[in-house]
């Protein structure tokens, strides 16, 4: 059993990103792990300050902000799975300053796998590839951790929209294999 943290970045509640965290999630439970969802919704989470204090003080950053739960339910977790609606080829500013602000752990995570989501109301595939390319970077950063695939939602703008479509069942499936 692994402990699956499912991340929803979407400032849009129930939107397609946000549906697509719940089929992984279903996915993730029904194959017998522990697996939760976090919204980033309403939190608040500031951008990185780049001031390096975290690299010096045992991982700890000098803001006092909601980054806080969110790095402990890192860290709780084996399995992080990270969900982005697409504005203008890339990820939400949302996603990219929460991976900001893994600097404090970034060398330490104790998690082993991470995937994402991405959904955009462009129906084209290439309309992902800047996000998933700065998702892959950051695994890349991350000692350990293996990309354990991606989610692609597209053709996909109002909420709901990714209903009855096929990248619901490969959402459920990859919560499934994790």
């Amino acid at each position: 059993m692994s402990k699956v943290l499912v991340i929803s970045t979407s400032p849009r509640r129930g939107g397609n990103s946000d549906l697509l965290c719940d089929q992984v999630l279903k996915g993730a439970k029904d194959a017998g792990n522990d697996a939760v969802k976090l919204n980033t919704e309403g939190m608040n989470i500031n951008g990185c300050l780049a001031c390096d204090c975290c690299q010096n003080n045992g991982g700890k950053c000098v803001q006092k902000d909601d980054m806080i739960s969110v790095i402990n339910a890192l860290q709780d977790a084996d399995v992080v799975v990270f969900a982005t609606p697409i504005y203008f080829y890339n990820m939400s500013a949302q996603l990219k300053t929460l991976i900001d602000r893994t600097y404090p752990i970034y060398r330490k995570v104790h998690f082993k796998k991470a995937a994402l989501i991405v959904t955009a109301a462009d129906a084209r595939i290439s309309t992902m590839d800047l996000a998933i390319d700065g998702f892959k970077a950051f695994v890349g950063c991350l000692d350990g951790v293996a990309n354990a695939g991606v989610i692609i939602g597209n053709g996909v703008w109002k909420k709901g929209d990714v209903t009855g479509k096929e990248c619901l069942k490969r959402a459920y499936n990859l919560g499934k294999s994790l």
